[in-house]
């Protein structure tokens, strides 16, 4: 079916070539042998190598044959003025038994064929003799002297004479397949014989292109000669190549000689503009360019007809509609260039119907072939191009007759135009099928939307999407002209969209003027005033007339608008965001300043301006202003927020509206900068810490939180506690506030609300201005190894003047604490001795308010104790204490929290920081005071405490004193702060900090008491002895020499027995290092003592090292397990005896010659 298709379509151009094969029957023995013969063709994958003079190789698919009778008046035409090609092979085919036969008729009618045939050139010939000999009698029958007869008489070699032998030992399939075999060798001898000879032509006659009487009509009869060859054996990409060549060598023709062998441009005769011109059978082209008859016009088409003939044979539609628009369009410049010629509107005709006949022919091959989507694509691209080039003489031909405007583009509407239509002036064109079309507007419209649709179907499939949106803002332009507006609407609105998408606002802004116009007839106000919008912001591109229409267009339809419509800011204004103005002035809230830029020439009043700013804990603050005027040109606003959260915001939206339209923006984070709300002295004040005091090694659970209502009054709020380092709160099913005034010895009350646990917040009670309301939590920490928690106090409250404000705090608590500790108890006879070692493990130097040893049942002696006292990171301090019980006895009564035997260190302390931030709030307050400032109070005091980190606390409580000048490194956070407020506020304020920052403080001036104190609290261990023994181990040696035995005694004497037991098991250990000395006796021996019995145990060490050893330490415990408390006196302990090495005595005998000796031999002993 697909090569049905496909051969219709080429026959419609012109005839079809095959090679041609004759045959020469005087026998009749064609008819027997033609069905098998002609079974085997058409021939299949025929290589061919080395083709005329190209080093190059082809391989023939299929070749078919076109078998002919021979005619010898056929041989005697002139082929070159025919499409066709003269005979490839002539057969000569006999069938003869009889010799007298051959030698009478047969042998003169094959010399006669010969004689023929030889005549020729470029043909190949061959005689085949058929041979059927069999056991019956068969008309086949042929003696084989009849074979060597003819090969003797016309010395013919095996080469042209071939014997068939039909019954034979070779099967008959075989005998075929040779004669075939032997027919593609003669086929393609032929073939290569006819292109060299046709090269060597066309070379020769080329070489002559500048002599005279060159003619190009022959050279081009020539040269498609040797096409045809290769279309004829359907090597059509080399047929292509040579009418390639030939096109070329027209336009050098053209140039250099100009063009003499036409007989005019043509384009004259009926049907040229509209006829077919891939039909090659509607004129004698070929005969016309022979006999130099054919015009230019005449001669263009045939020779782009005969490669787009090519082309569809090759399967190639996407190149051939690529090389037909790069014809049209060359050629209809020509048309133009000789437009004078022609009649009206030829060349609109001519393209139109040219390129509707290429896209027909080509969708229909591409339908019934197979190409991959590259390919595919690039067909769909050429045919829509095409089909455009048609649509575009539509154009043409619409505005020639007034069915269009002479510009379409034009944004205007006329519901009551004048349709003056000129269809006559078509009269010449002979496109009936076009005429037609033309004779009324809705057939215009309806071919016109018919091509431009099939054009954007095309560009679809080949994702062209500009074109697509070209097109289709033709159509939709088209139905605007017509009327038709909310046809015209729909296609127009995404149009705008696509291209506003890719910043061709020129055409966006054409377009959006006529969906401007369509809506407002459609009543759609609310898509006009977006439409009005975005022509608005599109300035560059319209004139200043139109945008004041505009202008007045969207004011006027906001104001009529019955319904809230939201809508982007930038869309319109532009904005600013400028700084943030904290008022310096308590309860004065802070501002914010916005520039707007109007870009209208006239004011509008603006309404509900709002700035929202969002912290990263997700605090909101809302900046407002009731109204506003903008004015032509760049408007600063000042926007309030009467109730400020301290933190570091980022703005996150702005907003404002004009009557009912809301225009509101996001503010995209990665623009945005961040902004810094500090505290003002309006909010109310927190501190939080652990319960006081605070037992070591037994952390507290409870968290002490005190608010300070400086100058609010509140009457009903709430408070939410968050932490982000994993502390939580848990609430008690009641909270008992403690509420008391500031600097005031008035008694405090107590208020008990309760909690409700489905809250995350608690109620906060009813206070005063200057309050501090105290109350406890207890807590729990998820992270153990955590010190410091970072805590979010929020506030939401109601002021007794109405006034409702919210405020969030940050706040560090700690909960470790800064000390370490260790002690050592030693008993004897009259007292005891307590030592307590502490250090501090915190950076922050620490001030000692106090220190206090409770001590029940005890007369307490201190030894050289500091109580007050500076201490620094890791600094040992060392408390020694002497009890002695007291002349009560024993203690009926323990304080709180105390067991029996148990003592108590308390410390209180606060860290110097405290003491630098108490300062600088005391001091600047009073500075304030004096100079009736107060009400800036809270903003200086917040700006110094946020400083006084830049004072070096180490170095203040290691000097003693520090001065206060780094302080003004921030100064300038000051100075730009206060800019806003008068200037003599100014001169006050800078004097304050110029005062503070020239101070100087010391640690022996600045104790303050008003700092609130931390307890730590050391609980140890004393138990009173009940028993109490002295173990001493003497050596009654004085100066024991080494290695000699010294005698050892250990007395355990009784000091003190107050328990009613009568006896006890006792055991001693003698702890000796074996390096030092050797013992015998008992080592560890168990004994029983009774009141007021002492024991003696004796021992022998040797010692093994000579110097001074400690002796041996004992250690004497009870073995009963319900003993009473029994503590042993070590006098022994760490004393030392001297051990000596031992002597002897020798004999020396010195003989002396010089002196003389009373004896000779004298004696020295050592």
């Amino acid at each position: 079916m697909q090569a049905e298709i496909k051969t219709r379509l080429t026959q419609s151009m012109g005839e079809s070539k095959k090679p041609i094969i004759t045959y020469k029957d005087d026998t009749n023995i064609w008819q027997h042998i033609s069905k098998e013969l002609m079974s085997r063709f058409p021939l299949k994958d025929i290589e061919c190598r080395g083709i005329g003079n190209q080093k190059m190789n082809r391989v023939i698919n299929t070749l078919d044959i076109e078998w002919r009778p021979f005619s010898e008046e056929w041989q005697n035409k002139n082929v070159y003025t025919q499409l066709q090609q003269a005979p490839f092979l002539n057969l000569y085919i006999l069938n003869c038994s009889d010799l007298e036969q051959y030698k009478n008729t047969i042998k003169d009618k094959i010399k006669y064929w010969l004689n023929i045939i030889e005549s020729k050139k470029n043909q190949e010939w061959m005689v085949i003799c058929i041979s059927g000999e069999s056991n019956t009698k068969s008309i086949l029958g042929i003696r084989t002297s009849i074979y060597d007869k003819i090969k003797s008489d016309f010395n013919l070699n095996k080469d042209r004479l071939m014997l068939v032998k039909l019954y034979s030992e070779v099967k008959e399939s075989d005998i075929w397949g040779l004669v075939v075999g032997k027919i593609k060798e003669k086929l393609l001898s032929c073939f290569f014989q006819q292109v060299l000879t046709l090269q060597e032509d066309i070379k020769r006659l080329d070489s002559q292109r500048l002599l005279p009487g060159w003619n190009y009509c022959s050279f081009f009869i020539l040269k498609e000669q040797l096409a045809l060859l290769y279309d004829t054996v359907n090597l059509y990409q080399d047929a292509l190549v040579q009418y390639d060549e030939l096109e070329a060598s027209f336009y050098q023709t053209l140039v250099e000689q100009g063009a003499a062998w036409f007989k005019s441009f043509g384009g004259t005769e009926e049907g040229d503009d509209s006829l077919d011109f891939l039909n090659l059978k509607r004129k004698p082209f070929r005969e016309m360019i022979i006999q130099n008859t054919t015009t230019i016009f005449d001669f263009r088409m045939y020779l782009f007809a005969r490669q787009c003939q090519l082309l569809f044979r090759l399967d190639r539609p996407a190149e051939l509609c690529q090389r037909a628009k790069l014809f049209i369009s060359s050629f209809s410049m020509t048309l133009t260039d000789y437009k004078g010629a022609l009649f009206p509107f030829f060349r609109e005709s001519w393209i139109y119907t040219t390129c509707m006949n290429i896209v027909s022919r080509c969708e229909e091959l591409a339908s019934i072939s197979w190409h991959n989507n590259q390919t595919l694509m690039e067909f769909e691209g050429a045919s829509g191009e095409l089909l455009h080039l048609a649509r575009s003489q539509l154009d043409i031909l619409g505005r020639a007759c007034n069915y269009l405007p002479d510009n379409l583009d034009k944004p205007s509407y006329d519901p009551n135009k004048n349709n003056n239509y000129k269809t006559e002036i078509f009269d010449k064109i002979t496109n009936q099928h076009l005429k037609n079309l033309l004779s009324s507007v809705e057939s215009f419209d309806e071919i016109y939307n018919l091509i431009t649709s099939r054009a954007i179907h095309c560009f679809e499939s080949c994702k062209r999407q500009r074109s697509i949106w070209l097109l289709k803002s033709d159509i939709s332009k088209l139905d605007f002209y017509r009327g038709r507006l909310k046809e015209a609407s729909e296609g127009l609105l995404p149009l705008c969209n696509l291209y506003a998408k890719e910043n061709w606002h020129g055409i966006e802004t054409n377009l959006l003027q006529m969906l401007a116009i369509c809506q407002k007839q459609l009543n759609q106000n609310i898509p006009y005033l977006e439409t009005c919008i975005t022509i608005l912001a599109n300035r560059n591109y319209i004139d200043d007339e139109t945008f004041d229409k505009y202008t007045d267009e969207m004011i006027e339809t906001v104001d009529k608008m019955e319904e809230e419509y939201e809508k982007e800011i930038s869309s319109i204004f532009k904005y600013e965001l400028k700084s943030l103005v904290h008022q310096l002035r308590n309860d004065s809230g802070i501002l914010f300043e916005v520039c707007i830029t109007n870009p209208f020439k006239r004011a509008i009043k603006i309404n509900n301006l709002n700035l929202e700013l969002v912290s990263k804990e997700n605090n909101k603050m809302i900046f407002d202003c009731k109204e506003a005027n903008l004015e032509s040109g760049k408007n600063t606003i000042q926007l309030k927020c009467e109730h400020p959260i301290s933190g570091k915001y980022n703005a996150t939206s702005i907003q404002f509206s004009i009557n009912k339209f809301i225009l509101k923006s996001a503010i995209h984070e990665r623009i945005n900068k961040s902004y810094t709300v500090k505290e003002t002295s309006s909010t109310l004040l927190i501190k939080a810490g652990c319960v006081q005091p605070i037992e070591y090694e037994k952390p507290s659970n409870k968290l002490s939180l005190s608010i300070y209502s400086k100058s609010n009054s509140i009457s009903t709020g709430t408070l939410t506690v968050s932490s982000i380092t994993g502390m939580s709160l848990k609430y008690p099913e009641e909270i008992v506030y403690k509420i008391k005034k500031e600097d005031s010895n008035e008694p405090e009350r107590t208020v008990t609300l309760s909690y409700d646990k489905n809250n995350d917040y608690i109620s906060l009670p009813e206070c005063d201005e200057n309050e501090i309301i105290t109350f406890e939590v207890p807590f729990v920490s998820e992270k153990l190894n955590i010190s410091v928690h970072r805590m979010t106090f929020a506030f939401d409250y109601i002021m007794k003047n109405g006034v409702h404000r919210f405020h969030s705090l940050f706040e560090k608590v700690k909960i470790s604490t800064p000390f370490i500790y260790n002690n050592n108890v030693t008993y004897s006879h009259d007292c005891t001795i307590l030592q307590i070692n502490f250090f501090s493990k915190d950076q922050i130097p620490i001030r000692i308010r106090n220190i206090e040893l409770i001590a029940p049942g005890y007369d307490v002696e201190e030894f050289l104790i500091e109580k007050k006292q500076i201490i620094f990171q890791n600094q040992d301090v060392s408390l020694v204490y002497c009890l002695k019980s007291s002349e009560n006895g024993k203690t009926n009564e323990l304080p709180d929290g105390l067991e029996k035997d148990e003592l108590s260190l308390h410390i209180d302390y606060y860290y110097l920081n405290e003491e630098i931030e108490a300062y600088l709030d005391e001091n600047v307050t009073k500075k304030l005071k004096e100079l009736n400032l107060l009400e800036y109070s809270g903003f200086l005091n917040k700006f110094l405490n946020s400083s006084y980190e830049l004072v070096d606390a180490v170095k203040y409580g290691m000097y003693g004193k520090i001065g206060l000048n780094n302080l003004s490194e921030n100064y300038h956070d000051v100075e730009s702060i206060i800019e806003s407020e008068e200037s003599s506020v100014k001169e006050q304020i800078n004097q304050i900090v110029d005062e503070i920052c020239k101070s100087e403080i010391s640690t022996s001036e600045n104790e303050n008491e008003r700092i609130s104190l931390k307890t730590m609290i050391y609980k140890v261990k004393v138990p009173k002895a009940e028993i109490l023994l002295e173990a001493d181990l003497e050596m009654n040696q004085g100066n024991p020499i080494i290695g000699m035995i010294c005698k050892g005694k250990l007395k355990i004497k009784q000091v003190k027995w107050e328990s009613d037991i009568e006896e006890l098991k006792f055991y001693y250990d003698i702890a000796i290092r074996f390096d030092n000395w050797m013992v015998s006796g008992h080592k560890k021996r168990v004994f029983n003592l009774k009141p007021k019995e002492e024991k003696e145990f004796t021992f022998d060490f040797i010692p093994l090292k000579t110097g001074m050893l400690l002796i041996p330490t004992v250690e004497v415990n009870c073995l009963d397990e319900k003993s009473p408390t029994i503590r042993v006196i070590h006098t022994s302990d760490a004393k030392q005896i001297s051990v000596i090495p031992k002597t002897q005595s020798s004999t020396i005998y010195v003989n002396n010659s010089v002196f003389d000796a009373p004896d000779k031999n004298r004696r020295s002993l050592i």
